[in-house]
């Protein structure tokens, strides 16, 4: 198996378990009795896309790290090759990261008592709020450059990645607020619909991201190991990871 098709095959794996995950909290939602028991209610809450420390929660923890892990990976090898656009791999690497500790312990839900402590003492109004829209801007910023800099198929990974991390995240936001305000439409059904798909997009936009920093490594094997460089630097900055043969001697072989 080649290395594009292996990869293809983890991606694919990956959105299958995430749909799989999205269809069985969609069942478990329509199916759950008004009467039902604690148990069958806790059941039901382990595989809720929207409940914390539940299934889907790791899951998408995983995938948000396993894009972080991606990025500060295309970030060394950028650096090492001496281009431009380093640190936007490690900016982007770092927001994954705290997407990733936030859907696992929803930190956005913990920090509103401490935005509302600061906006007490500094009177203005929702600090907490201000700093996720800035930060949110300068990551976009990161991998808007980034999407100008690498090849045509890096950049339409990280455009349409971006594009269902960032509007799933929206949409589902907005959805929340619609439900909280009594909107027609967006209670029962209409709401478990509503997240489950939101959830899907953010797992699919995870992958697509990852995938977009890995497709700017090229991996060759040769008998003095694994040599690992960014498409665009050519030979002058590789990383290598020996893998020297065996000695005979030192398997107890004669020589």
């Amino acid at each position: 198996m080649t290395r594009s098709a292996g990869s293809l095959a983890v991606a694919a794996s990956a959105m299958g378990i995430s749909i799989a995950l999205t269809a069985t909290s969609m069942i478990g939602a329509a199916l759950l009795p008004e009467t039902a028991s604690q148990g069958q209610r806790e059941l039901q809450r382990y595989f809720d896309v929207t409940a914390e420390s539940s299934l889907p929660a790791w899951w998408m923890t995983s995938l948000l790290l396993a894009a972080a892990l991606a990025h500060a990976s295309a970030g060394f090898i950028t650096r090492l090759g001496r281009l431009r656009g380093a640190w936007c791999w490690v900016l982007g690497a770092a927001g994954f990261a705290v997407l990733s500790a936030n859907e696992h312990a929803l930190l956005a839900q913990r920090l509103e008592t401490l935005g509302a402590a600061l906006a007490a003492v500094t009177g203005f109004p929702r600090p907490v709020l201000a700093a996720a829209v800035a930060a949110g801007l300068l990551m976009a910023t990161a991998l808007a450059l980034l999407a100008y800099r690498e090849r045509r198929r890096t950049r339409w990974l990280l455009a349409a990645g971006a594009i269902l991390l960032a509007g799933s995240t929206a949409a589902g936001a907005l959805t929340q607020n619609l439900v909280a305000g009594g909107a027609t439409g967006f209670a029962g059904a209409g709401s478990v619909l509503a997240d489950n798909a939101g959830w899907l997009g953010r797992a699919a936009g995870a992958l697509l991201l990852a995938a977009a920093a890995m497709s700017t490594m090229s991996v060759t094997r040769s008998r003095e190991g694994v040599r690992v460089c960014h498409r665009r630097a050519g030979p002058r900055a590789i990383v290598t990871a020996s893998v020297p043969a065996a000695d005979p001697r030192e398997e107890g072989v004669p020589a």
